[in-house]
């Protein structure tokens, strides 16, 4: 990873890697804490959401990431105007900040954010390149330095050809659900870059100096299972997932615990806790007989059946899409939706118990992302039209 020309305003000091992480992402006989998760989840419907930022305040036109401060601001990404706008807690714009473009603090695309200290990091997994604006004592955004890392081997699924008029409600939201090669910061100093093509890790870990020091997700001997068009349609029409979709995971960082780790899977078979100073898994949860796991998977092969009849094409595969920790210890991890699906979200206490199955929906469509607002109770989502909605809980 290169680091860019500074501009006159010094960032805040990195914090350096402390040590190395790796580990089995589906040893599970690495712990002796494996549970099923459907035994202890209580179902929350919340279905009368209030509107926080209203699309006929001409504020958003398509607002595809959300991020909470520690300072308690909501940014959100919109792809269309190519700016991060800032609201405050009841829905107010306060500022904006970032440009598209190809220069320093310039991005492609906005893929995720991250926040550390009173430092924003904008990751452009379009430009591979991470952008850092400093929060200044006057409320103002100032960029401060860019960081370009090298892509790996991340899966990049082919667009889908010209079709005639199938039911695509599977696939329509894929732009804004996890598309398996965006990099996460674990900390001011590390990025885990997806990998998994290179038959080694899924994730390589890089500090922002562009030093490796190995990885997470070890790929057992043989590596990814191969995916093509064949594979695809047999595995669809026996109402299988492909073996490579099942073998990946994204990670989520532990705000309770900087030592620990959590691996979740694309497929919503399982989600894992690990402690990257020990080297073990502490625990891991099956979700793979959810009710709504079953009918997030339904939806796929219907779609999938569909497209592949018609022409060749690989579809990507996603349970879960998004996940949350909070400093209290919770994990909170958001369920692939469409007009069709309700938004899940799923909360797992620190000891790895599902303890309440959120059910999310709205009448204008939610999109795969949210974000939990723990000084107000409450969750913040973006829908097809522009809105973005609170559910209080």
């Amino acid at each position: 990873m290169k680091r860019s020309q500074r501009s006159n305003t010094p960032c805040s000091k990195c914090i350096p890697v402390n040590c190395l992480f790796l580990f089995i992402l589906v040893a599970v006989s690495c712990t002796s804490d494996v549970r099923d998760a459907v035994t202890a989840a209580e179902v929350i419907t919340l279905d009368d959401p209030e509107i926080l930022i209203h699309y006929e305040d001409n504020n958003l036109v398509s607002p595809m990431e959300l991020k909470i401060t520690d300072w308690d601001e909501l940014l959100v990404y919109d792809s269309r105007l190519g700016v991060v706008k800032v609201f405050d807690g009841d829905g107010h714009q306060v500022n904006e900040f970032g440009k598209r473009g190809q220069g320093p603090g310039e991005y492609q695309r906005v893929g995720r954010f991250a926040s550390f200290g009173e430092n924003v990091l904008l990751i452009d997994d379009f430009g591979f390149a991470i952008h850092q604006y400093h929060f200044d004592s006057n409320g103002h955004y100032r960029y401060t330095e860019m960081f370009t890392y090298e892509p790996a081997g991340t899966l990049q699924f082919p667009p889908l050809p010209p079709l005639p008029a199938p039911d695509l409600t599977y696939v329509e939201n894929l732009f804004a659900a996890n598309t398996m090669s965006i990099p996460y910061m674990t900390d001011p100093n590390t990025l885990l870059i997806p990998s998994i093509l290179d038959e080694t890790w899924l994730y390589t870990i890089t500090d922002l100096e562009g030093s490796t020091s190995g990885g997470i997700g070890e790929i057992p001997a043989g590596g990814i299972p191969e995916l093509n068009y064949e594979k695809m349609r047999r595995a669809i029409s026996q109402r299988e997932l492909p073996e490579l979709l099942t073998k990946t995971a994204f990670p989520v960082s532990s705000k309770g615990n900087d030592e620990d780790l959590f691996l979740i899977n694309f497929a919503g078979l399982h989600v894992s806790k690990i402690n990257l100073v020990q080297n073990e898994v502490i625990w891991q949860s099956d979700v793979s007989s959810l009710t709504e796991s079953e009918e997030i998977r339904n939806s796929y092969f219907s779609t999938a059946s569909t497209i592949l009849r018609q022409a060749d094409a690989i579809i990507p595969f996603f349970a879960y899409t998004r996940g949350i920790s909070t400093k209290a210890g919770d994990l909170y991890l958001s369920t692939y939706t469409t007009s069709e699906l309700p938004m899940w979200i799923h909360k797992f206490n620190e000891n790895g118990e599902l303890q309440a199955r959120y059910q999310l929906s709205s009448e204008a469509g939610l999109l795969p992302v949210f974000e939990v607002d723990t000084i107000r109770n409450r969750f913040i989502t973006i829908t097809k039209e522009a809105e973005i909605l609170v559910f209080y809980f």
